[in-house]
């Protein structure tokens, strides 16, 4: 592995593990020469050997500044298919486990990268090992005081329904009770021949305070 350097400086190397498990192996200090800088990796932690799995190799400058980043596959039994190293390539548990910690506590899990730029084997640094956790399952029965556990009433309420809708409907009941009174029913015989005269008219005005009524229940 090769990167290229503007200036000479100091560099920190970091080797992680991303497949099968999450964790920090080594971490170690180097030295970067200016131009073409060379990496001959060796799949050991000190004299253990790194097992079959995905890796990462980060370099960077004392101030945080990345100048390599590359994933490095191990495998057994022969060359892998372009299929299966591809594969290995995207799988990563750090990821996942990051996602999961957000989706259920709003807070990601770090992780770092890198292997080291010199010759010589690095020298395991002690990091912790995080395995992928598998999604959560969702609740039988969810919490009442949650999203998933509010209700929500369809059937209208006196608190619902606003007074101007109470009085359109109280109007068109009126109106069209008038409007089907025979004229014997009215004590006021001139009163009774104009509701008999007007009777079309104030059923049509009955039938139109209901329809509004209805549209500013729907409006409210």
């Amino acid at each position: 592995m090769a990167f290229r350097l503007k200036r000479p400086g100091r560099l920190v190397f970091t080797l992680e593990e991303l497949w099968p498990a999450c964790r920090k192996l080594a971490t170690f200090p180097g030295n970067g020469r200016r131009g073409v800088n060379r990496v001959h990796f060796r799949p050991r932690v000190g004299k253990r050997s790194l097992r079959p799995g995905t890796y990462r190799l980060i370099a960077k400058r004392p101030n945080g500044r990345i100048v390599l980043r590359v994933k490095l596959v191990i495998v057994r039994g022969g060359k892998p298919t372009a299929r299966r190293l591809a594969a290995a390539r995207q799988a990563n548990a750090c990821a996942a486990a990051a996602s999961l910690a957000s989706a259920s506590s709003g807070r990601g899990t770090t992780s770092g990268g890198g292997i080291s730029g010199q010759s010589g084997a690095p020298k395991p640094s002690g990091g912790g090992s995080h395995l992928a956790a598998p999604p959560e399952q969702p609740h039988a029965n969810p919490p009442a005081g949650g999203v998933l556990g509010s209700s929500v009433s369809l059937s209208p309420s006196p608190k619902k329904i606003p007074f101007l809708v109470l009085a359109l409907v109280g109007l068109a009941m009126l109106l069209l009770g008038i409007g089907a009174l025979p004229r014997s029913a009215v004590p006021v015989a001139a009163a009774g021949a104009l509701i008999a005269r007007r009777r079309l008219e104030i059923a049509v005005a009955g039938i139109g305070t209901f329809v509004a009524a209805v549209v500013a229940y729907l409006l409210a």
